[in-house]
């Protein structure tokens, strides 16, 4: 079974602050799994595609350097 994180796993995970997640949630620039309809739906996010995402920036910063 897939391993969901909160918004506050991430946050510790990631060592941003839960402003800068939200942010990058509001502008997609992180996968995440929204669960329910409306406002008040929670948000998750997937350790694989994270990890998967994580690997994919580090390797688009190495290009750029």
């Amino acid at each position: 079974m897939e391993e969901l994180l909160t918004k506050r796993e991430m946050v510790s995970l990631l060592k941003i602050s839960l402003n800068t997640l939200n942010f990058w949630i509001c502008k997609r620039k992180i996968p995440f799994l929204k669960l329910g309809t409306g406002k008040n739906a929670s948000v998750r996010f997937s350790r694989e595609a994270i990890e998967r995402w994580l690997k994919n920036m580090k390797g688009e910063n190495q290009k750029n350097e």
